[in-house]
């Protein structure tokens, strides 16, 4: 996921238990893991509901996947 490295990630399971759970949370869920602030959130979100290709820029949410 884009902004989401390996610190953020374990955080992110930590929080949510599951790569699954991550996948549905919402923004405001999102972002009560430290580390996770709004454009991040919007990212995450951005990558788990856009159908697109693999290699995409997002210019309007900062988001380069």
């Amino acid at each position: 996921m884009p902004r989401v490295g390996a610190e953020r990630a374990a955080r992110l399971l930590d929080r949510f238990g599951s790569v699954e759970a991550v996948i549905r949370a919402g923004d405001a869920e999102l972002k009560e893991v430290d580390g996770i602030g709004p454009r991040t959130a919007r990212c995450i979100r951005w990558t788990v509901e856009e159908r697109a290709s693999p290699y995409v820029v997002n210019a309007d949410r900062g988001c380069v996947v």
